[in-house]
Protein backbone atom coordinates (compact mmCIF):
# COMPACT_ATOMS: atom_id res chain seq x y z
CA UNK A 1 0.00 0.00 0.00
CA UNK A 2 1.09 3.24 -0.97
CA UNK A 3 1.54 6.46 2.12
CA UNK A 4 0.19 9.33 1.25
CA UNK A 5 2.13 12.06 -0.14
CA UNK A 6 1.20 16.09 0.47
CA UNK A 7 2.88 17.88 -2.50
CA UNK A 8 2.31 22.03 -2.14
CA UNK A 9 2.38 23.79 -4.74
CA UNK A 10 2.88 27.88 -4.16
CA UNK A 11 0.34 29.33 -7.18
CA UNK A 12 1.25 33.38 -7.77
CA UNK A 13 1.47 34.51 -11.59
CA UNK A 14 3.07 31.39 -13.68
CA UNK A 15 0.87 31.24 -16.01
CA UNK A 16 3.38 30.58 -18.25
CA UNK A 17 4.97 27.56 -16.48
CA UNK A 18 2.52 26.58 -14.23
CA UNK A 19 1.16 23.21 -17.07
CA UNK A 20 4.21 22.01 -17.29
CA UNK A 21 4.65 22.03 -13.24
CA UNK A 22 1.55 20.02 -12.85
CA UNK A 23 1.75 17.94 -15.90
CA UNK A 24 4.91 16.33 -14.26
CA UNK A 25 2.79 16.04 -10.86
CA UNK A 26 0.16 14.45 -11.55
CA UNK A 27 1.96 12.06 -14.18
CA UNK A 28 3.70 10.67 -11.83
CA UNK A 29 4.43 6.85 -11.61
CA UNK A 30 3.73 7.52 -7.46
CA UNK A 31 0.06 7.50 -7.28
CA UNK A 32 -0.86 7.80 -4.04
CA UNK A 33 -0.86 11.79 -3.83
CA UNK A 34 -2.51 15.04 -2.12
CA UNK A 35 -1.91 18.02 -4.20
CA UNK A 36 -2.70 20.99 -2.76
CA UNK A 37 -2.31 24.36 -4.74
CA UNK A 38 -2.74 27.12 -3.10
CA UNK A 39 -3.55 30.59 -4.99
CA UNK A 40 -2.15 33.24 -3.16
CA UNK A 41 -4.31 35.95 -5.01
CA UNK A 42 -2.60 35.47 -8.19
CA UNK A 43 -3.26 38.23 -10.57
CA UNK A 44 -3.12 36.02 -14.22
CA UNK A 45 -4.86 32.72 -15.44
CA UNK A 46 -3.02 30.96 -13.12
CA UNK A 47 -6.35 30.01 -10.98
CA UNK A 48 -8.18 29.12 -14.14
CA UNK A 49 -5.66 26.85 -15.15
CA UNK A 50 -5.75 25.12 -11.80
CA UNK A 51 -9.20 25.18 -11.84
CA UNK A 52 -8.77 22.66 -15.06
CA UNK A 53 -6.60 20.43 -14.04
CA UNK A 54 -8.66 19.90 -10.66
CA UNK A 55 -11.95 19.03 -13.21
CA UNK A 56 -9.61 16.12 -14.45
CA UNK A 57 -8.00 14.68 -11.43
CA UNK A 58 -9.48 14.52 -8.16
CA UNK A 59 -6.26 14.62 -6.20
CA UNK A 60 -5.87 18.58 -6.61
CA UNK A 61 -7.25 20.55 -4.23
CA UNK A 62 -6.93 24.32 -4.43
CA UNK A 63 -6.69 26.58 -1.32
CA UNK A 64 -7.69 30.25 -1.99
CA UNK A 65 -5.86 33.03 -0.28
CA UNK A 66 -4.74 36.65 -0.25
CA UNK A 67 -1.23 37.44 -1.69
CA UNK A 68 1.29 37.13 1.63
CA UNK A 69 4.46 35.72 -0.30
CA UNK A 70 6.03 32.05 -0.70
CA UNK A 71 6.36 31.28 3.16
CA UNK A 72 2.68 32.13 3.70
CA UNK A 73 1.23 30.21 0.85
CA UNK A 74 3.37 26.85 1.91
CA UNK A 75 2.36 27.38 5.30
CA UNK A 76 -1.28 27.66 4.44
CA UNK A 77 -0.77 24.25 2.27
CA UNK A 78 1.02 22.70 5.08
CA UNK A 79 -2.07 23.11 7.37
CA UNK A 80 -4.38 21.43 4.89
CA UNK A 81 -1.64 18.69 4.50
CA UNK A 82 -2.53 15.08 5.27
CA UNK A 83 0.12 12.40 4.48
CA UNK A 84 2.81 10.87 5.69
CA UNK A 85 5.72 12.62 3.67
CA UNK A 86 5.54 15.62 2.23
CA UNK A 87 7.14 17.54 -0.69
CA UNK A 88 7.16 21.27 -1.74
CA UNK A 89 7.32 22.19 -5.48
CA UNK A 90 7.81 25.71 -6.62
CA UNK A 91 5.24 26.31 -9.50
CA UNK A 92 7.33 27.54 -12.41
CA UNK A 93 9.73 24.28 -12.08
CA UNK A 94 8.77 21.07 -12.94
CA UNK A 95 9.81 16.96 -11.61
CA UNK A 96 10.67 14.54 -12.68
CA UNK A 97 7.79 11.65 -13.43
CA UNK A 98 9.94 9.15 -10.81
CA UNK A 99 10.48 11.75 -8.30
CA UNK A 100 8.30 10.71 -5.47
CA UNK A 101 8.27 7.11 -6.11
CA UNK A 102 12.17 7.49 -6.04
CA UNK A 103 12.32 9.71 -3.16
CA UNK A 104 9.64 7.86 -0.93
CA UNK A 105 11.26 4.04 -1.64
CA UNK A 106 14.28 5.27 0.24
CA UNK A 107 12.13 7.03 2.49
CA UNK A 108 10.27 3.72 3.62
CA UNK A 109 13.60 1.31 2.89
CA UNK A 110 15.85 3.35 5.58
CA UNK A 111 12.94 4.73 7.92
CA UNK A 112 14.18 8.00 7.19
CA UNK A 113 13.65 11.50 8.29
CA UNK A 114 14.63 13.18 5.49
CA UNK A 115 15.32 12.27 1.12
CA UNK A 116 17.85 14.35 -0.55
CA UNK A 117 18.19 14.55 -4.15
CA UNK A 118 20.03 16.30 -6.98
CA UNK A 119 18.77 19.31 -9.33
CA UNK A 120 19.31 21.37 -12.51
CA UNK A 121 19.43 25.12 -12.73
CA UNK A 122 18.56 26.59 -16.45
CA UNK A 123 17.27 30.04 -17.28
CA UNK A 124 14.86 30.57 -20.09
CA UNK A 125 16.21 29.96 -23.55
CA UNK A 126 19.89 28.93 -21.73
CA UNK A 127 20.74 25.06 -21.55
CA UNK A 128 21.41 24.27 -18.06
CA UNK A 129 23.72 26.03 -16.18
CA UNK A 130 24.18 23.86 -13.06
CA UNK A 131 23.53 20.31 -12.13
CA UNK A 132 23.70 19.88 -8.57
CA UNK A 133 24.01 16.17 -6.92
CA UNK A 134 24.40 14.63 -4.25
CA UNK A 135 26.33 11.46 -3.36
CA UNK A 136 24.62 8.01 -2.49
CA UNK A 137 24.86 7.82 1.22
CA UNK A 138 23.17 7.50 4.06
CA UNK A 139 23.77 10.11 7.47
CA UNK A 140 23.31 8.67 11.05
CA UNK A 141 22.45 11.57 13.33
CA UNK A 142 23.15 9.77 16.50
CA UNK A 143 24.46 12.23 18.96
CA UNK A 144 24.22 16.17 20.10
CA UNK A 145 28.00 16.49 17.65
CA UNK A 146 27.05 14.26 14.99
CA UNK A 147 23.71 17.30 14.74
CA UNK A 148 26.03 20.27 15.14
CA UNK A 149 28.53 18.89 12.35
CA UNK A 150 25.39 17.63 10.23
CA UNK A 151 23.90 21.00 10.18
CA UNK A 152 27.18 23.27 9.86
CA UNK A 153 29.33 21.23 7.60
CA UNK A 154 27.01 19.34 5.51
CA UNK A 155 24.30 21.61 5.29
CA UNK A 156 25.52 25.49 5.21
CA UNK A 157 28.39 24.26 3.56
CA UNK A 158 25.65 23.40 0.75
CA UNK A 159 26.63 19.32 0.10
CA UNK A 160 22.84 18.94 0.00
CA UNK A 161 21.88 22.00 -0.94
CA UNK A 162 19.88 24.96 1.06
CA UNK A 163 16.84 24.81 -1.07
CA UNK A 164 13.57 22.45 0.56
CA UNK A 165 12.50 21.73 -3.02
CA UNK A 166 15.21 18.92 -3.33
CA UNK A 167 14.04 16.83 -0.50
CA UNK A 168 11.19 15.32 0.79
CA UNK A 169 9.98 15.16 4.59
CA UNK A 170 8.00 13.58 7.51
CA UNK A 171 4.92 15.39 8.04
CA UNK A 172 4.69 14.52 11.67
CA UNK A 173 8.18 15.74 12.67
CA UNK A 174 6.81 19.25 11.13
CA UNK A 175 3.95 19.31 12.93
CA UNK A 176 4.87 17.57 16.36
CA UNK A 177 7.44 20.52 16.75
CA UNK A 178 5.89 23.44 15.39
CA UNK A 179 7.84 23.95 12.47
CA UNK A 180 6.91 26.78 9.54
CA UNK A 181 8.10 28.75 7.39
CA UNK A 182 9.23 32.65 8.82
CA UNK A 183 7.71 35.61 6.66
CA UNK A 184 10.09 35.53 3.40
CA UNK A 185 9.79 39.32 3.58
CA UNK A 186 11.50 39.67 6.53
CA UNK A 187 13.86 36.24 6.22
CA UNK A 188 15.64 36.22 3.30
CA UNK A 189 16.15 32.62 3.04
CA UNK A 190 13.21 31.16 4.50
CA UNK A 191 13.99 27.98 3.10
CA UNK A 192 17.59 27.82 5.29
CA UNK A 193 15.55 28.77 8.44
CA UNK A 194 13.02 26.27 7.59
CA UNK A 195 15.55 23.24 7.06
CA UNK A 196 17.35 24.66 9.89
CA UNK A 197 14.59 24.13 12.53
CA UNK A 198 13.57 20.36 11.04
CA UNK A 199 17.15 19.35 11.01
CA UNK A 200 17.37 20.05 15.06
CA UNK A 201 15.00 16.46 14.94
CA UNK A 202 16.47 14.62 12.14
CA UNK A 203 17.90 11.02 12.60
CA UNK A 204 18.40 9.71 9.14
CA UNK A 205 19.27 11.44 6.21
CA UNK A 206 19.76 9.73 2.59
CA UNK A 207 21.38 10.89 -0.07
CA UNK A 208 20.28 10.36 -3.62
CA UNK A 209 22.82 11.07 -6.57
CA UNK A 210 19.52 11.12 -9.47
CA UNK A 211 18.77 14.01 -10.35
CA UNK A 212 15.16 14.98 -9.82
CA UNK A 213 13.95 18.24 -9.83
CA UNK A 214 14.15 21.02 -12.60
CA UNK A 215 14.48 24.31 -11.66
CA UNK A 216 14.02 27.23 -13.45
CA UNK A 217 15.87 30.86 -12.84
CA UNK A 218 13.56 34.05 -13.57
CA UNK A 219 15.03 37.64 -13.65
CA UNK A 220 12.03 38.00 -11.71
CA UNK A 221 12.05 36.14 -9.01
CA UNK A 222 12.65 36.71 -5.39
CA UNK A 223 16.44 36.33 -5.31
CA UNK A 224 16.23 38.92 -8.22
CA UNK A 225 17.56 35.81 -11.14
CA UNK A 226 21.71 35.41 -11.68
CA UNK A 227 22.32 38.76 -10.53
CA UNK A 228 20.71 38.21 -6.86
CA UNK A 229 22.76 35.17 -6.53
CA UNK A 230 25.82 36.34 -6.85
CA UNK A 231 25.52 39.57 -4.74
CA UNK A 232 26.69 38.63 -0.83
CA UNK A 233 23.56 39.37 1.58
CA UNK A 234 25.72 39.69 4.89
CA UNK A 235 23.17 42.09 6.73
CA UNK A 236 19.84 39.32 5.48
CA UNK A 237 22.20 36.43 6.47
CA UNK A 238 22.33 37.92 10.50
CA UNK A 239 18.46 38.58 10.65
CA UNK A 240 17.98 34.81 9.26
CA UNK A 241 20.65 33.57 11.82
CA UNK A 242 19.28 35.88 14.64
CA UNK A 243 15.91 33.75 14.09
CA UNK A 244 17.82 30.29 13.68
CA UNK A 245 19.51 31.28 17.13
CA UNK A 246 16.02 31.94 19.03
CA UNK A 247 13.96 28.91 17.45
CA UNK A 248 17.34 26.67 18.83
CA UNK A 249 17.37 28.35 22.05
CA UNK A 250 13.43 28.06 22.49
CA UNK A 251 13.53 24.56 21.40
CA UNK A 252 17.34 23.05 22.42
CA UNK A 253 16.48 21.53 26.02
CA UNK A 254 20.54 20.49 25.65
CA UNK A 255 21.73 24.06 24.46
CA UNK A 256 24.61 22.34 22.64
CA UNK A 257 24.10 24.00 19.43
CA UNK A 258 23.52 27.04 21.41
CA UNK A 259 26.71 26.89 23.06
CA UNK A 260 28.16 26.17 19.89
CA UNK A 261 26.31 28.21 17.86
CA UNK A 262 29.69 29.89 16.22
CA UNK A 263 30.42 26.97 14.08
CA UNK A 264 27.04 27.23 12.54
CA UNK A 265 27.37 31.42 12.69
CA UNK A 266 30.94 30.91 11.03
CA UNK A 267 29.59 28.31 8.39
CA UNK A 268 26.84 29.96 6.76
CA UNK A 269 28.33 33.79 6.96
CA UNK A 270 31.19 32.03 4.86
CA UNK A 271 28.37 31.55 1.99
CA UNK A 272 28.65 35.03 1.58
CA UNK A 273 32.59 36.01 2.41
CA UNK A 274 33.38 33.97 -0.53
CA UNK A 275 31.09 35.93 -3.02
CA UNK A 276 34.18 38.53 -2.53
CA UNK A 277 37.92 38.95 -1.59
CA UNK A 278 38.69 38.42 1.60
CA UNK A 279 40.23 42.46 1.65
CA UNK A 280 36.63 43.41 0.74
CA UNK A 281 34.75 41.62 3.86
CA UNK A 282 35.02 44.69 6.07
CA UNK A 283 32.95 46.97 3.71
CA UNK A 284 30.45 44.51 3.21
CA UNK A 285 29.97 44.72 7.15
CA UNK A 286 28.65 48.16 7.80
CA UNK A 287 24.91 47.33 7.93
CA UNK A 288 25.69 44.78 10.68
CA UNK A 289 28.67 46.60 12.24
CA UNK A 290 26.34 47.94 15.47
CA UNK A 291 24.53 44.60 16.02
CA UNK A 292 25.20 42.93 19.04
CA UNK A 293 24.34 39.82 17.90
CA UNK A 294 26.99 40.29 15.18
CA UNK A 295 29.56 41.51 17.68
CA UNK A 296 29.08 38.46 20.17
CA UNK A 297 28.70 35.90 17.30
CA UNK A 298 32.09 37.00 15.46
CA UNK A 299 33.92 37.67 18.39
CA UNK A 300 32.75 33.70 19.77
CA UNK A 301 33.72 32.71 15.97
CA UNK A 302 37.60 34.74 16.43
CA UNK A 303 37.87 32.47 19.68
CA UNK A 304 37.23 29.51 18.02
CA UNK A 305 38.69 29.76 14.92
CA UNK A 306 41.91 27.63 15.85
CA UNK A 307 39.55 24.62 16.12
CA UNK A 308 37.66 24.94 12.93
CA UNK A 309 40.31 22.76 10.97
CA UNK A 310 39.55 19.61 13.17
CA UNK A 311 35.70 20.19 12.97
CA UNK A 312 35.20 21.47 9.04
CA UNK A 313 38.79 19.90 7.63
CA UNK A 314 41.33 21.98 6.91
CA UNK A 315 40.43 23.46 3.63
CA UNK A 316 37.01 24.98 5.04
CA UNK A 317 38.56 25.18 8.66
CA UNK A 318 41.37 26.87 6.95
CA UNK A 319 39.17 29.76 4.94
CA UNK A 320 37.04 30.44 8.14
CA UNK A 321 39.93 31.30 9.95
CA UNK A 322 40.96 34.14 7.36
CA UNK A 323 37.51 35.15 7.37
CA UNK A 324 37.19 35.33 11.50
CA UNK A 325 40.90 37.32 11.70
CA UNK A 326 39.42 39.37 8.92
CA UNK A 327 36.48 40.63 10.60
CA UNK A 328 37.71 40.79 14.44
CA UNK A 329 40.47 42.93 12.68
CA UNK A 330 37.70 44.78 10.39
CA UNK A 331 38.68 48.36 11.69
CA UNK A 332 42.61 47.99 11.46
CA UNK A 333 43.28 49.45 7.67
CA UNK A 334 46.57 48.69 7.40
CA UNK A 335 46.53 45.22 8.82
CA UNK A 336 43.64 44.43 6.66
CA UNK A 337 45.50 45.13 3.26
CA UNK A 338 48.72 43.50 4.92
CA UNK A 339 46.67 40.55 6.07
CA UNK A 340 44.33 40.35 2.63
CA UNK A 341 47.90 40.16 0.36
CA UNK A 342 49.36 37.41 3.03
CA UNK A 343 46.41 35.44 2.58
CA UNK A 344 46.03 35.60 -1.47
CA UNK A 345 49.12 34.81 -1.57
CA UNK A 346 48.74 31.50 0.44
CA UNK A 347 45.70 30.40 -1.04
CA UNK A 348 47.69 30.92 -4.41
CA UNK A 349 50.55 28.73 -3.32
CA UNK A 350 47.78 26.16 -1.93
CA UNK A 351 46.30 26.13 -5.52
CA UNK A 352 49.53 25.90 -7.25
CA UNK A 353 50.41 22.93 -5.18
CA UNK A 354 46.84 20.99 -5.42
CA UNK A 355 47.28 21.56 -9.29
CA UNK A 356 50.87 19.88 -9.04
CA UNK A 357 49.67 16.94 -7.67
CA UNK A 358 46.84 16.63 -9.79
Amino acid sequence: MQELVSVIIPVYNVEKYLPKCLDSIVNQTYNNLQIILVNDGTKDNSLEICQEYQNRDCRIQIINKENGGLSSARNKGLEYAEGKYCLFIDSDDYVELDLIENAVGRMEEENADLVVFGFDRFCEGIEDIETFRVQNEIDEINNLKNRLHFIADTYYQYKIAYEVWNKIYRLDIIKKYDIWYEDNHIIFAEDICFNSYYMMYVNKVVKMDKVLYHYLIRDDSLTGGLAGMIKPKVQKFHVLLQYIYTYMLNNDDSKYLINHFEYLYASLLHDQYKRVTVGEIPENLHEVENLDFFRQMSERAYKSRWKFPGFFGFKIGDLLIDECFIVYHRNQKKMIMLASKLIQTKRMIRTLLKNKLK
